[in-house]
């Protein structure tokens, strides 16, 4: 996946993303014999965690944090059951590099 250039992209991302965990949380569930059942929670919470990082890009032209996504080090662990993980390493490296109103 493009890595994300200007504050509106990360916008877009950032919010696809909160989208695919919740998305991924639900159906994990769902399927209680599934051994990925027990992830649920922690999907759940890597999209609180990327909901809140939305929230604070709402009111601002730019965004830079040297330290990235803090979810990265657990999605990295997940990435096997992570389908869209290329998605999240993309937000990661924004992060990093930071973006501007473009």
């Amino acid at each position: 996946m493009r890595q994300p250039t200007s504050i509106n992209e990360l916008r877009d991302t950032v919010d696809q993303a909160v989208f695919e965990f919740a998305s991924l949380a639900v159906c994990v569930q769902e399927d209680i014999d599934n051994e990925l059942c027990d992830y649920s929670r922690e999907f759940e919470e890597m999209s609180r965690s990327l909901t809140e990082l939305k929230e604070s890009l709402a009111s601002t032209d730019e965004y830079q944090n040297a330290n990235g996504l803090a979810i990265m080090r657990r999605a990295t662990q997940l990435r096997t059951i992570i389908p869209f993980y290329s998605m999240i390493v993309s937000l990661d490296k924004a992060c990093k590099d930071g973006v501007t109103r473009a």
